[in-house]
């Protein structure tokens, strides 16, 4: 019997999760995405509510206010531990366009 092939879906999700970073030297290094799921961004809408005196009115959160939150967010499937950046970044996203409705 032939060995069975990956669904393709599995291949462009992988695809998706990685990215390849040019090096000064050259050479590529792929680095792992941060891939958020509906539940990731519930915490994490969680967190910024129950933290808001920490942005101020304008809730301008900086990065480091995020590792408080690093260890309750789980593994992502790719085995990615999201970092402090990629939770700010998911936040101005999220901040700006609720600003744009």
């Amino acid at each position: 019997m032939p060995p069975q092939r990956k669904p393709r879906e599995t291949s462009r999700r992988l695809a998706r999760s990685l990215t390849a970073t040019l090096q000064q030297d050259g050479t590529e290094q792929l680095r792992l995405r941060a891939t958020w799921t509906q539940g990731d961004i519930e915490m994490l809408l969680d967190y910024v509510e129950d933290n808001r005196y920490k942005a101020g009115d304008r809730m301008v959160f900086q990065e480091g206010h995020f590792n408080a939150l690093l260890p309750l967010l789980p593994d992502q499937a790719n085995g990615h531990r999201k970092t402090a950046k990629n939770c700010h970044n998911k936040w101005e996203s999220v901040r700006s366009s609720k600003d744009s409705l």
